[in-house]
């Protein structure tokens, strides 16, 4: 996660940080579509999908199939 490109990140229990942060999402929506689909196409890398390809990849390096 970083703040303010793919997230707004806020201290613990702190309700005025809260606050202006929901502000500061509905004051700018371009800024806040863009941090959304930057966090939608980040969050691929960490899919339980992704994680099984990268798996499968170094399994198959170690033991290539003989023809």
């Amino acid at each position: 996660m970083q703040d303010g490109h793919n997230d707004l990140l806020l201290p613990l229990r702190n309700v005025a940080a809260c606050a202006r942060a929901l502000h500061r999402c509905l004051a700018d929506l371009p800024a806040t579509r863009q941090r959304v689909e930057n966090a939608r196409q980040e969050g691929w890398r960490y899919s339980h999908h992704h994680q099984c390809a990268l798996t499968a990849e170094v399994i198959w390096g170690l033991f290539p199939m003989q023809p």
